[in-house]
């Protein structure tokens, strides 16, 4: 049973008293506007006496113009669609100020249904929307200044905003220049693609991705970024966009290729570095195949060249090398640097890149080095002399249709070094050979001018070289150049002094150089001790323990397991006056200024199969000879002098050898003036050979030879000295 509320329970509040305690404004208009009632707070809002004052009016009587516009058009809208509408207004209240109103207008409907008028509420939220604008333009600053670069985009990729970096990076001048434009028009193709593709898998799938892309850098550049993309949702949950944050990585990219290049660059120097050792002991070995079959040599040779091949271009990676640029025959030359070269290096190091430039092509690259001319030097510019034998090897391999050969031989002549380039090509009749030799055409070669050739008849020939080539047609062309030696550098062992009575240590962790050094040495091992040491702790013990005194010690650089490099332990043990070091890594400069510092010599360790090695007698162990000798020979290197003096002893050959300018003089009373007397033109003093040599020609000896690697013409006219020969024994 429901008890029936009481009428004194129901309290005696009226309509007016509810609106008073409301906030905000409630008001209720006309379909027309005329005002018809209102809540107390809103009449004195607009500084009215009574309701009265505002029943009647419309919202142009008690507000601006256009503001009241505003205002019309929204009730217009409520009564033409029938339905509430929640907005935002604007209206000027009592202080003079504009305030903002969030404003909830219905319609007003009579008992029939049909619309009569309009009622609404308006919340003032101006304090809350002025804080709310601050949060907003702090959020905006801090997305304005955040490091990398910060954007947002609608669902069709187009940007809705961006932080300053972003906008710097698109050339813009303010953010809001961002606002529907595509981010791609920038961009490569490619990188557009990817980038396209990133921002659909974000939008399509509504998945948080973090990736690698390309964009455009503050400078202008295309870089790399790391980006992060997230959906953007709508209040259904909908994806509606995405937002972007990216972070500039080129630097960090390129520092990390640089450590990965660096680190492959050490690898490959070891790796090259492994394989030269065992090179060196094939090399030793096909010396020495005469009954092995020939196909089984010719397969060897092969393998052997191959694998040096390798270890040349492994080199040119380490050292950081890159491939000369491929230049038209009439391009201007860089201005010459010349230096001298060891002519067998830079040969086979050109070669093996050569080969791998071929692709291909069904032509044999060979390099045949004399064993004398493994040790030539020539004063060059490297980057032309390449370039000249570069162009011409491109021209041998054009002049073979299908297979054939081309052959690159180094030999030694009296004192120059030859260079062959020899090709089974189709060859050439006489008179076009006479052309192309004098520049101007070519023979076989599309859009060819011939101009490389005389670019390197004049290059050689301006070196103090000679240029020329034979050819016949069916048989192929030979190019031969002749390029004036050069003293060897002071860094380079030319030939090995052995004494009797010595022990020779060798200090390698490779075996197989060993095994070079013990084939080699093996016509002396009657007269001379062998110790093979492969640590650096042993090569101490030894050191440490043995008789140093008549000692030679063959020491490679880089040592397995080892922290001490060779030139470390000879520095350290003082064993400079007695070492010599032999590696593969002679051309770099730290090695080279480290060995010249200790005053050690270095053997090149393909040059080891190769260098002459010969036994020599002490000072102490030649018997006096009252003898008068058949000639004289002085240089300020005591390696030389002893390699004359050995040369002579085999030959029956009473010589005299001399280091010093002062011993020779003190020795002039002894010796005929018809004596041939042979003189290095740097004799390491004040005075060069050609000006003692007058002095000893002053004195009546007539007999007077330079013996140099410098060609003649290097001297000029010297009408005391009979002639200029080479560094070898004449005899």
């Amino acid at each position: 049973m429901v008890k029936k509320r009481s009428q004194k329970d129901t309290p005696d509040i009226s309509l007016e008293e509810v609106m008073e305690q409301l906030p905000g404004h409630i008001y209720w208009k006309t379909k027309n506007g005329i005002l018809l009632g209102c809540s107390k707070k809103t009449w004195e809002d607009f500084k009215l006496a009574s309701l009265n004052e505002y029943i009647g009016k419309t919202d142009y009587d008690l507000l601006p113009k256009a503001q009241a516009d505003k205002l019309t058009q929204i009730d217009k809208e409520v009564i033409n669609t029938g339905k509430p509408i929640v907005t935002e207004e604007e209206s000027d209240i009592c202080d003079g100020t504009t305030a903002l109103y969030l404003t909830h207008k219905a319609p007003l409907r009579a008992k029939d249904g049909s619309i009569v008028g309009i009622s609404g509420v308006s919340l003032n939220v101006t304090k809350a929307r002025r804080e709310e604008l601050q949060r907003f333009h702090l959020l905006e600053s801090v997305i304005a200044l955040t490091p990398g670069h910060v954007y947002w985009k609608d669902k069709n990729g187009k940007y809705l905003g961006c932080n300053n970096e972003q906008a710097k990076s698109l050339g813009l001048s303010s953010r809001n220049e961002i606002i529907n434009k595509v981010p791609y028009e920038r961009l490569s193709s490619e990188a557009a693609s990817l980038l396209k593709a990133g921002d659909n898998e974000v939008l399509q799938y509504g998945r948080t991705i973090t990736l690698e892309e390309s964009g455009i850098r503050e400078d202008g550049t295309t870089g790399f970024f790391l980006t992060k993309k997230t959906p953007l949702y709508d209040e259904c949950g909908n994806v509606d966009g995405l937002v972007g944050i990216s972070v500039d990585i080129t630097d960090r990219k390129a520092a990390e290729a640089l450590r990965a290049k660096q680190a492959l660059m050490e690898a490959a120097a070891q790796v090259s570095h492994d394989i030269r050792s065992p090179l060196a002991a094939l090399n030793t070995v096909l010396r020495n195949l005469p009954t092995i079959p020939e196909d089984q040599r010719i397969l060897i040779r092969n393998a052997v060249r191959r694998i040096n091949d390798i270890a040349n271009n492994l080199l040119v990676d380490y050292r950081g090398e890159t491939p000369e640029p491929k230049t038209s025959d009439n391009d201007q030359q860089p201005p010459a640097t010349q230096k001298t070269e060891l002519l067998s290096s830079l040969l086979d190091t050109l070669l093996s890149e050569k080969k791998a430039q071929m692709g291909d092509r069904r032509v044999e690259l060979n390099l045949d080095i004399e064993v004398e001319a493994f040790g030539l030097f020539a004063t060059i510019d490297s980057t032309q002399f390449k370039r000249v034998i570069s162009n011409l090897l491109n021209n041998a391999i054009e002049a073979i249709k299908g297979t054939g050969d081309v052959t690159v031989r180094l030999e030694k002549q009296a004192d120059f070094a030859r260079i062959r380039l020899i090709d089974t090509g189709k060859g050439m009749p006489p008179a076009v050979l006479t052309k192309i030799k004098t520049g101007g055409i070519t023979h076989g070669k599309t859009g060819g001018t011939g101009i490389g050739i005389a670019s390197a008849i004049g290059l050689v020939e301006q070196g103090g070289g000679h240029f020329d080539m034979t050819s016949q047609v069916g048989q192929g062309t030979t190019v031969i150049i002749d390029l004036p030696t050069a003293p060897a550098p002071d860094w380079f062992q030319e030939a090995l002094m052995l004494e009797p009575d010595s022990t020779v240590v060798i200090l390698d962790d490779d075996e197989s150089i060993h095994g070079i050094w013990t084939s080699r040495c093996q016509p002396f091992l009657a007269e001379i001790t062998l110790r093979h040491i492969h640590h650096s702790k042993t090569f101490r013990e030894y050191c440490a323990a043995a008789d140093l005194s008549q000692s030679l010690f063959l020491v490679d650089y880089e040592l397995l397991g080892s922290d001490e490099t060779g030139l470390d332990l000879v520095e350290g043990l003082a064993l400079s006056d007695r070492a010599i070091l032999v590696t593969s890594r002679y051309e770099e400069a730290k090695v080279r200024a480290q060995a010249k510092k200790l005053g050690v010599k270095i053997i090149p360790k393909n040059f080891s199969p190769y260098i002459a090695i010969q036994l020599v007698q002490t000072a102490q162990a030649q018997a006096p000879s009252q003898e008068q000798p058949q000639l004289v020979f002085i240089d300020d290197d005591n390696t030389l002098t002893r390699a004359w003096e050995q040369a002579a002893e085999f030959t029956g050959v009473c010589i005299k050898t001399f280091n010093r300018t002062a011993d020779l003089r003190d020795a002039l009373a002894t010796l005929a003036k018809s004596t041939p007397i042979y003189i290095d033109s740097n004799l390491g003093e004040s005075i060069s050979g050609e000006l003692f040599a007058k002095e000893l020609y002053e004195r009546g000896f007539t007999e007077l030879y330079l013996a140099s690697g410098y060609p003649k013409g290097y001297f000029g006219d010297l009408p005391w000295i009979k002639d200029v020969v080479g560094k070898a024994p004449p005899f």
